[in-house]
């Protein structure tokens, strides 16, 4: 299980190398976080006392939205400490032990 989290990271990681990729990531996030707020604002105006429960979960959303695009904006700074050998390592050996598996 932990080979293939590593899997995952390193792709997330190379994905997130290439500064288009990084701007489609925000831009999409920027939106889900435009649709939570239209949802809690839309939940705002109920009478009813379970309105807290969409309104919590649309601001946990929101908050863990701020906080990805926020890390995705700064991960330019971040970029220069990453061993990129190590990451493409990682996801090459991982797909060949996946070919070899498969065989």
């Amino acid at each position: 299980m932990g080979r293939i989290m590593k899997k995952k990271f390193a792709q997330a990681l190379l994905r997130q190398r290439e500064e288009g990729q990084r701007r489609r990531l925000s831009a999409s996030y920027t939106g889900i976080l435009v649709i939570l707020f239209l949802g809690h604002s839309l939940v705002l105006n109920m009478t009813s006392p379970l309105k807290l429960i969409p309104q919590t979960a649309s601001a946990i959303g929101m908050g863990y939205l701020l906080l990805m695009i926020i890390s995705l904006r700064q991960f330019r700074w971040l970029v220069d400490f990453i061993d990129w050998s190590k990451v493409e390592a990682c996801v090459e050996s991982e797909s060949g032990n996946q070919d070899e598996n498969l065989l």
